[in-house]
């Protein structure tokens, strides 16, 4: 039971490093096509971070 536990653990947790990822890799590609809107950018990058932190934290 407890060896079954672990990779649906992993397995769940998987999409949201996934999520957070992309939300990143968006973030820095934004920032650096445009300059003026890097901040804005990393604004976006802390916002959906912190979605995906609670959406972790909703289903966990």
């Amino acid at each position: 039971m407890a060896q079954r536990k672990r990779p649906r653990r992993l397995y769940h947790n998987y999409p949201f490093g996934v999520a957070l990822a992309a939300c990143i890799g968006a973030g820095l590609i934004l920032g650096t096509f445009f300059d003026q809107i890097s901040w804005g950018a990393f604004i976006g990058v802390v916002i959906g971070s912190s979605i995906e932190l609670y959406l972790m934290m909703t289903r966990a």
